[in-house]
């Protein structure tokens, strides 16, 4: 589902007028939707407990980081931070 979300919102931002689109822009949106339902609710996404998926393991160090890095334990929306964390769009997608 995030996949599908991420494409299409590369769509509408009109960055994209050519037939690719690239994978660091599918990562970013992905990354922003676990981010914001992560650091809001802290959803379980995988039916393993031990094992979260790779990108909600990612969002939540980025989280860690950013929350330690500026001393601030409160929910902050993925647009209000992205530009303060690093996102490894390699790992993501």
């Amino acid at each position: 589902m995030s996949w599908i979300r991420a494409i299409i919102e590369c769509l509408l931002e009109g960055k994209n007028r050519e037939k690719e689109i690239a994978l660091e822009d599918i990562a970013v949106n992905m990354f922003k939707h676990y981010w914001n339902q992560t650091i809001f609710f802290d959803l379980e996404q995988s039916q393993n407990i031990n094992k979260k998926p790779l990108i909600v393991q990612l969002v939540k160090e980025q989280i860690e980081l950013y929350q330690n890095r500026y001393n601030n334990n409160k929910p902050e929306y993925f647009a209000k931070v992205q530009n303060k964390i690093i996102i490894d769009t390699k790992r993501v997608v």
